[in-house]
């Protein structure tokens, strides 16, 4: 084995904890959220990122205009219209929240290091803006862990398309025998890569049902990190 792809939300940083802190700041800071659940406005949140950030991806709908329809969405659904600069406000605390949580999934770090020890090239697929995950690779002191990142920005399409994974692989310098996809999307991350013959370690955090376990090792944590070793045959 020559290299290590990883996802990076959900995958690397702990994007789940990074929204939900961010929604409980949210409902402290306007109490209009505080007329839903904790639940339902995380519904809503969930609902609104899907939709607006494949419109993000596919160059149709700019990341602020992304952001401020989904915080529209949200305060229509709690009976609390706001206009324009008012949602860029809301916006911009929402995302200052975000940022201040963002941490690596527990046992990221370990594993990142025993890597790099081995010298093991690690790269990154994200469907996302480069910015903004360079930004998140920065804040959870991660980017010098990684040789190689792509973005769909960059790609021009998203996972599971296989041109991110070309890409990777040809930065990398590496055949898909040599190398091992790390990610917690069963679409994005596993099929993506085992449709070009990369092996696939499926991250399912949430208890999600596995739906082909001949396709992907499956696991939970990347603790203890002697098992995950285990796993990635390294």
């Amino acid at each position: 084995m020559k290299a290590i792809l990883f996802d990076l939300d959900d995958t690397l940083v702990d994007h789940q904890h990074c929204y939900r802190t961010s929604i409980a700041a949210l409902q402290t800071q306007y109490p209009a959220l505080q007329h839903k659940s904790f639940a339902d406005i995380e519904k809503l949140y969930v609902q609104w990122l899907d939709v607006l950030h494949a419109q993000v991806l596919a160059g149709t709908l700019s990341l602020p205009e992304a952001r401020r329809e989904r915080f529209r969405q949200i305060f229509l659904a709690c009976d609390a219209p706001l206009p324009d600069d008012q949602l860029d406000e809301v916006a911009q605390f929402q995302a200052e929240a975000y940022r201040t949580a963002q941490r690596p999934v527990d046992g990221v770090i370990p594993l990142l290091d025993y890597l790099r020890a081995a010298h093991l090239q690690i790269g990154v697929l994200t469907n996302h803006l480069l910015a903004e995950q360079v930004a998140k690779l920065k804040q959870c002191d991660l980017e010098a862990y990684v040789d190689v990142m792509i973005s769909s920005e960059e790609a021009g399409v998203p996972k599971p398309d296989p041109t991110m994974f070309h890409m990777a692989l040809n930065r990398l310098n590496c055949e898909p025998q040599d190398t091992v996809m790390v990610g917690d999307s069963w679409q994005s991350d596993v099929i993506g890569a085992t449709a070009l013959g990369i092996r696939a370690l499926w991250l399912n955090r949430y208890e999600h049902t596995c739906p082909d376990p001949t396709l992907a090792t499956e696991f939970e944590s990347y603790v203890p990190l002697e098992a995950m070793l285990e796993r990635l045959g390294v």
